[in-house]
């Protein structure tokens, strides 16, 4: 790639960005059938930015913290014959697998889309990722795990060799300090 093909992709990246931040989602209709905590603009950002993506046969698109399914669920409902993964193993906030309960269900009804749970610790799940995509590489990560620093920083470095060469990385819940400083870290090493 040369300068003007790098300052081409990252335009393309601001676009999808602005357009999500004025219009939300592209999917609206069936993402409002879900619930979570993300916001319009950023399903939007993540189902845009995952369109980037979709005539590679080598990418697809993670997120680690699925919760109840809204962001895994709406990029893959979109793109349905391009691989959508979620890792999530529903401790932290769901104790009584209520969550996961609302996302097997979700999975059940909307079976034709390319969404796949990979129900396991992230940790785990990134350290076998292989076996869970196959040859895929992330053009698109949602990091939405754990927010103390040592999960944030281990869930980017653990995705490293696993990231397409123009991968996008989004990080949710970036206004927590430990999520801040572990990126940052990250960036810097």
């Amino acid at each position: 790639m040369n300068k003007s093909d790098d300052d081409e992709y990252l335009n393309k990246i601001r676009c999808c960005i602005e357009i999500a931040n004025k219009d939300g989602m592209l999917s609206g209709e069936f993402s409002r059938k879900l619930s979570g905590l993300s916001g319009h603009s950023t399903v939007g950002t993540l189902q845009r930015l995952t369109e980037l993506f979709i005539d590679d046969q080598t990418a697809c698109y993670l997120e680690v913290g699925v919760f109840q399914g809204l962001t895994l669920l709406s990029v893959a409902n979109l793109f349905r014959f391009f691989p959508c993964y979620g890792i999530d193993n529903f401790t932290s906030l769901d104790p009584q697998n209520k969550n996961l309960n609302i996302v097997q269900d979700l999975l059940s009804e909307y079976a034709n889309n390319s969404a796949i749970l990979i129900n396991q610790d992230f940790e785990a799940a990134l350290k076998s990722l292989p076996e869970h995509i196959g040859g895929k590489k992330i053009g698109v990560y949602f990091v939405d795990g754990p927010h103390d620093y040592r999960s944030q920083l281990v869930g980017l470095i653990l995705a490293i060799p696993h990231l397409h060469r123009r991968a996008i990385i989004l990080i949710d819940d970036a206004n927590y300090h430990f999520v801040r400083q572990a990126t940052n870290d990250f960036l810097d090493a």
